[in-house]
């Protein structure tokens, strides 16, 4: 059974004022241990009691409902590698994050470098071709067409250049979380 399939079953259920708080409180409690035990939707909620378990605790009257107690001990634990592996895992991580940042600040390198390579030569041509128009007309001109053939392509790949730059960022952003993950054990607060 969903989650949805088993908060509208229990709302209409329930007969007592305060329905809204009692569906809101299993809501959170069937998402808090799907979080905190890695189990899906289903395994949690086959966990909790029966529906009518639940409508016969809750106090008509008053409104006041018992908390289900949630059995930690009957929560399949995940299996852990051996202390060694974890060691090893962690050990192996962190070269290969510094490779991975290494090989992302190069490629933004790369792409900075091209950006401004392909304007300063296109800046540089049509200075060149201007003074090589009283020399040789028609080389002048091929070298400020050029020169505004490099200018153009730059306005072209610089938004492109840019958001290559962004996409790496957010790569770099997701290994780093990744790898505090895996060095911290999966203990991890983003501030």
């Amino acid at each position: 059974m969903t989650k949805r399939e088993f908060l509208r079953r229990l709302r209409k259920k329930l007969n007592c004022n305060d329905k809204d708080d009692i569906i809101a409180y299993y809501n959170e409690l069937i998402e808090d241990k799907m979080d905190k035990t890695g189990l899906t939707e289903e395994e949690v909620i086959d966990r909790l009691d029966d529906i009518d378990d639940i409508v016969r605790k809750t106090n008509s009257q008053s409104g006041v409902y018992q908390k289900i107690k949630y059995d930690e001990d009957e929560i399949p634990k995940k299996k852990h590698k051996s202390s060694s592996g974890n060691i090893l895992t962690k050990i192996l991580y962190f070269p290969m994050a510094i490779v991975a940042f290494a090989l992302y600040l190069a490629l933004i390198c790369l792409c900075v470098s091209l950006g401004l390579s392909l304007g300063l030569s296109g800046i540089a041509m049509i200075i060149f071709g201007i003074i090589n128009l009283h020399t040789s007309i028609s080389q002048g001109v091929i070298m400020i067409s050029l020169g505004i053939l490099s200018i153009g392509l730059t306005l072209i790949v610089v938004p492109l250049i840019y958001k290559l730059v962004a996409l790496i960022i957010t790569l770099i952003k997701k290994l780093y979380k990744k790898i505090a993950l895996i060095i911290t054990g999966g203990v991890f607060c983003e501030n």
